[in-house]
């Protein structure tokens, strides 16, 4: 498995929304304006798929990248279809939309994960070197196969009360008095972070706060170099692309150091020593934890944001969730603990009653993510034509569907727009009412690996808010805000808040 490269691609996927310098858009409409003299301005195919015309593809490539919702939605409107394809770069792209397309995209076996996020960099390799008849997505069993072993239960109550230790230190460090007000989208956000590094790497490495703040400095540069114009023309060498570059080099070495050490140490339960043991090398390590830890980041961190703050705005559930907490702890916490800090009696609450006895927590954190989670999944038919809503996708397209389409439609959830955890009550189960209804968590041939730690995060920090403090939601005047934030749903990195800054206003009730 190359690694390197499917983190590459997956890191291209996460990209929206960036600014755009003037110098770096005039240059762009320049290219854009050569493509439009040299190309054809139709083509024509037996698909039977609409096609938007494809006169400028690096123009429709900056759209897709800048405001991909806005993109696909468009796209819909003007065609009035369920499938619609346009040019991306050199490649074509079919968006899809609708119960039908929704089921083959995700049930399809030839339908490749890791090759179609590919396109993000036109590095999708030609299928024309690929067996039609034997395709196997091996770099996805392989990735599945290593999540197994890290996030395996035996794994996470290991390294359960390490984790609460990281989230009670952090949080006495951002919120050090009794009372205060803290940014929800930057403390919370650390606390994931170093949760994530923790599981994934070992504990020399994440118990050094200097050498945690010197990796994610790595990842930072990386991340800030992905810009829509270097994804795009990658080839075309800029400040941005030898920063990436070069944060990717010390990354990796940064990495190896603290690899090279767990392999001339007596093995432990820490992740690199799970890896090595299982015959990974050093490359394969460091492409892992790397997917990882960006994964981590740019999902489960705005999550466990966004839900404290739908969870503040919402007493009623905020209410019910604080009981469930305080009933977990009578019921599974060991009392021996009994006069320990909060995060120590947490910690003895077995995994089995984190997964599955907080059912208030799993409605609220299903509900936040029908809302956050709103992007474009990607995928590539690597084998032969593909029947789909009566057209037919060809072999080595691309597909794009968005999970807006789904997660934001008044056709399946009654009033979309509003964080109501209720719809997936028994009884309701607004989410039953058509396949694949919600799919913040993939789907079919391609459900998320790292959803139990996902969730596992989420709830041990909601759970340290509600037992450990009171908290309301406040504006920068400190008073009850007139209307919520909304998520970005053009920003697929990180579901960034839109509106004006909410905060948390907190007490602290118990150590």
């Amino acid at each position: 498995m190359n690694t390197t490269s499917v983190l590459t691609d997956l890191r291209a996927a996460a990209q929206a929304d960036a600014r755009i310098p003037a110098a770096t858009a005039a240059g762009f409409l320049l290219l854009g304006s050569m493509v439009f003299l040299f190309r054809r301005t139709t083509q024509q195919d037996d698909s039977g798929i609409v096609k938007l015309p494809d006169w400028a593809s690096y123009l429709t490539a900056w759209s897709f990248f800048t405001k991909r919702h806005d993109f696909l939605f468009n796209g819909f409107a003007k065609t009035g279809q369920d499938l619609f394809q346009f040019r991306f770069l050199q490649h074509t792209v079919v968006a899809v939309s609708g119960e039908e397309g929704r089921k083959v995209f995700h049930n399809d076996k030839y339908l490749d994960f890791t090759q179609g996020y590919q396109i993000l960099l036109g590095g999708a390799p030609r299928l024309e070197q690929s067996s039609q008849a034997d395709y196997v997505p091996e770099n996805m069993t392989w990735f599945n196969k290593n999540v197994a072993l890290l996030f395996s239960k035996e794994r996470l109550a290991d390294v359960l009360p390490s984790l609460l230790d990281d989230i009670h230190t952090s949080l006495s460090k951002s919120m050090p008095q009794k009372e205060g007000r803290i940014d929800p989208f930057r403390n919370v956000y650390d606390l994931i972070v170093q949760m994530t590094i923790r599981m994934v790497s070992c504990r020399s490495l994440s118990n050094d706060p200097a050498a945690v703040a010197d990796m994610w400095k790595y990842f930072d540069i990386i991340e800030k170099s992905a810009t829509p114009f270097s994804l795009i023309v990658p080839w075309l060498p800029t400040s941005a692309t030898r920063n990436k570059e070069k944060a990717t080099t010390d990354l990796y070495m940064f990495l190896v150091k603290y690899i090279e050490q767990r392999r001339n140490s007596t093995p432990t339960s820490d992740a690199f020593d799970v890896l090595i043991s299982s015959g990974l090398d050093n490359q394969q390590i460091v492409g892992f934890a790397m997917i990882i830890i960006f994964a981590g980041i740019t999902n489960s961190s705005v999550n466990a944001c966004w839900i404290l703050i739908y969870l503040a705005a919402h007493p009623e559930w905020k209410v019910k969730a604080t009981k469930e907490v305080h009933d977990l702890l009578a019921s599974y916490s060991n009392p021996v603990y009994a006069n320990e800090p909060l995060h120590k009696r947490l910690a003895t609450i077995p995994i089995e009653a984190w997964e599955s006895k907080m059912p208030v927590i799993e409605l609220a954190l299903k509900e936040t993510l029908r809302l956050t989670a709103t992007g474009a999944a990607l995928r590539r038919n690597t084998k032969a034509d593909l029947p789909m809503a009566g057209k037919v996708v060809k072999r080595g397209w691309f597909l794009a569907y968005s999970a807006a389409d789904v997660h934001l439609n008044p056709d399946i959830y009654s009033n979309p727009d509003d964080w109501d955890p209720s719809r997936f009550e028994p009884g309701r189960e607004e989410d039953k009412k058509q396949a694949y209804a919600f799919i913040a968590w993939g789907g079919g041939r391609h459900p998320c690996s790292g959803m139990k730690f996902a969730k596992l995060e989420i709830k041990m920090i909601v759970s340290l808010f509600l037992a450990g403090f009171e908290y309301d939601l406040v504006d920068a005047k400190g008073n009850p805000p007139k209307q919520l934030p909304v998520p970005n749903i053009n920003d697929l990195q990180r579901a960034s808040p839109l509106g004006d800054p909410v905060y948390l206003q907190y007490k602290k009730i118990v150590d």
